[in-house]
């Protein structure tokens, strides 16, 4: 299993692709520079999202996350 430091890496690495193919879509439809805030906006949602879809994702079955023992 991955530590928390890889796995946050990971999810940062593949989140930052579809925000910026968000963000260039959105310059595109609405004919604005990627500077525009609707543009920059949509950007940083995306990411935040994908990177927690990410992290969530390739943290269930890791080890080191802590677990409720029942005795």
């Amino acid at each position: 299993m991955t530590s928390r430091r890889e796995r946050l890496a990971w999810a940062a690495l593949f989140s930052l692709a579809p925000a910026t193919g968000i963000a260039f879509a959105t310059a595109k439809v609405g004919l604005t520079t990627l500077a525009d805030p609707l543009v920059v906006a949509a950007f940083a949602v995306t990411a935040v999202v994908m990177f927690g879809f990410m992290f969530l994702a390739a943290s269930v079955g890791s080890t080191d996350v802590p677990q409720e023992r029942f005795e």
